[in-house]
Formats: C-alpha cells, structure tokens, sequence
C-alpha cells in the first residue's frame, strides 16, 4: 500500500479564487494526491463552507499547521512558544493551540467527517527553547481531545549560536526526547527536507534526520520543500522560502536522487505521510503548478505521479 502524500497547497496557491478552485479540483482528480497540508493563522479558514467544499473525498490525509500563526505570534512577543521557559509565552501557546484544535472540530463538523489525522506543534521560541518546557506543555497537549488527530513535532531549524536562524527552535534530539520524557504516546516528529537542509547548510543533514527520527520509532512525516544556497529570487541564501527540485529552480539544491534517497529511508521507516510544500508564484499556470509538485511526488517514489 502506498504512503498517503499531501500537498502543501497554500504554498503553491494561485491568487485568485477560480484558480484556487481549479488548483483544488486538479489535486483531487490527482491519483498521487491524498490530502492537504493547510495553514492556521487565526484561523483556517475565513469562508468555512467554500473551503469544506476544497476538502475532495479523496483528502483522506489532512495536517493542520499552525507555524504561520506560530511566526505571527513569535513576532509580536518573543517569548510566545510551547517550549518557553516565560510560563506566560508558554501559556499563551497553548491558548492558541487548543483554539486550533477547536476550529479542527469546526472544519471536521462543517465536512461531515474527520478531515484532519494530524496538528502540527512548534517548539518555539527562538533561541531560548527549553526542553523542560515542551515536556510539560507536551504532557498537556497529550490530555486534548482533537477528533482523533495525532500531534506531530514539525521540526524547524534548530537554534545555532553560529548561524542566523529562519526559526531557531529546539533541537531534533531534544524534541526526540520531551516525547519520550512526557510519554506522549499521541505526539510523533514530522520533517521537512528543506527545513533540515537550512539547518545544516547542505544536503546531509535531512536524511540523517530522517534515520534519527525513525531510530526512536516517532517518525510520522517527511515533506519535501527545497533550499537554496545562494542569493537569489527567493531571497538571501538559506530563506525558508520552499523552493522547487532543481530542475525546476535552479537555486534549489533539492535534487530528485536526493528525494529518492530520503523518501526510501522514511518509507522503510513505516512513515505515515510524505509530501510537497513548494513556493510557486504568480509566473505559473494551475498546470505547471500541478506538475512541479507531481516531480516531488515521482521522485519520492509515488505511484501514478
């Protein structure tokens, strides 16, 4: 059986909303589609029966991220994050989540079925993350009744003194561990090719990622967003800005024998979902945009992409 793979649509979304509509009815028509990676702000949605109406049948395997809230709120109150040693950051992190896990029940309510399998936790804030913290907040989370969705870890760049991070949260070890020590049995990790590569300037480090995370029997996710290493049109070198494979964008170090590579160790892991979140900007038709993501998804081994 294949592994469910989602698309991080919004990354990719066409501005306007019959293209959005459009966009949406090519995934679901999409054999090698099986779910959608969607983003809260302050909240999913802000048209909740047009957007129930994007969720095809076919999206079986949905994960909710909260990381463009998670930025917004980093931004305004350094201290904001689940692994906050501020009790007061910390607190106001678990507000929005369990927010988020309201408006999961929402969309799952408005659908008429359970959309979301998995909500994604950050282990912000920047720089001064504590393991300590993410192991009480974790220890709560792991109380929430979420419609039957998993939590999973979305690993981001970890804090290095040395380097200027893009988010500089907790270290995959540790996030690793708090697991561990809250004995969250409903927490898993999730990776992000790109995100890891940002960490460790250069393409090693996502799949000795990947084999870290699947050493501890907690890997549930691996989305493929590319990186770049040098200036360019998606900002200075090492922007989180999830670029295309190489063939597409030239910047990219993100090759397709590298997605091979690490979709081949995650899959031999028993991984839950691969995926592609790319960047796609207003140059591409809904076509192109569908096409770009299906390379990922052939790369990563996926049948009919």
């Amino acid at each position: 059986m294949a592994t469910p793979f989602v698309i991080g649509a919004y990354a990719a979304l066409p501005a306007e909303r019959a293209q959005q509509e459009e966009f949406y009815g090519s995934l679901a028509q999409a054999a090698w589609v099986n779910g959608l990676e969607i983003p809260l702000r302050a909240t999913i949605t802000d048209d909740l029966p047009w957007f129930a109406q994007q969720i095809a049948p076919s999206f079986t395997t949905n994960v909710l991220t909260p990381i463009p809230g998670t930025m917004g709120k980093l931004g305004k109150n350094p201290a904001f994050g689940i692994a906050s040693p501020d009790e007061a950051g910390r607190a106001l992190a678990l507000e929005f989540l369990i927010d988020a896990v309201n408006q999961v029940k929402a969309v799952n309510d408005a659908v008429g079925r359970q959309v979301f399998t998995h909500i994604a936790l950050h282990t912000a804030p920047t720089a001064t993350a504590q393991r300590e913290a993410l192991v009480r907040s974790l220890a709560t989370i792991e109380q929430w009744d979420a419609d039957g969705a998993k939590f999973v870890i979305e690993h981001q760049d970890a804090f290095i003194p040395e380097q200027a991070p893009q988010k500089g949260f907790l270290s995959l070890a540790d996030e690793i561990i708090a697991i561990e020590e809250a004995d969250a049995e409903r927490t898993f990790i999730s990776l992000n090719w790109g995100r890891s590569a940002i960490e460790g300037r250069g393409t090693e480090l996502p799949l000795e990622h990947v084999k870290q995370a699947a050493a501890s029997g907690k890997l549930e996710g691996l989305i493929f967003s590319g990186a770049h290493d040098v200036d360019g049109d998606y900002g200075p070198a090492w922007t989180d800005a999830h670029v295309a494979l190489h063939q597409d964008e030239p910047s990219s170090i993100m090759t397709s024998s590298l997605v091979a590579s690490a979709a081949q160790a995650a899959t031999a892991a028993k991984v839950q979902y691969l995926g592609a979140k790319l960047t796609l900007d207003g140059r591409y038709s809904v076509a192109e945009r569908v096409a770009i993501l299906q390379r990922v998804a052939a790369a990563a081994g996926q049948p009919n992409a």
